[in-house]
């Protein structure tokens, strides 16, 4: 291959490995909103007074709302970091394709 053709396929090796980790990155992203939503539900349900007020309930609840926003917080950051990632790899192939002058073959 000519080494436009190896760094077009390098790049679209990490286009790929991008997409895994934004991939994983949304899946982080459903946990977090999970972890966020049982805090909160567990907080509701001890004001109501459903759930007994004991410190481990109150502990585990306020740890997860708080931890969930942070997890979201910090992944959609790094979500957001992979993206602008994969869209400049995908300008930089889109480039080099477009510059080696390609013919179509009847």
């Amino acid at each position: 291959m000519t080494p436009v053709h190896e760094e077009v396929a390098q790049i679209e090796a990490e286009m790929e490995a991008l997409a895994e980790k934004i991939e994983h990155g949304r899946k982080v992203a459903v946990l977090a909103k999970a972890l966020v939503a049982a805090g909160s539900l567990a907080l509701v349900l001890l004001v109501v007074g459903v759930l007994r007020g004991s410190p481990g309930v109150l502990l585990f609840a306020i740890a997860a709302v708080l931890g969930g926003f942070t997890l979201l917080g910090s992944n959609r950051t790094t979500t957001d970091q992979f993206r602008q990632r994969l869209s400049d790899a995908q300008a930089k192939r889109n480039a080099l394709i477009s510059g080696m002058h390609l013919h179509l073959v009847p």
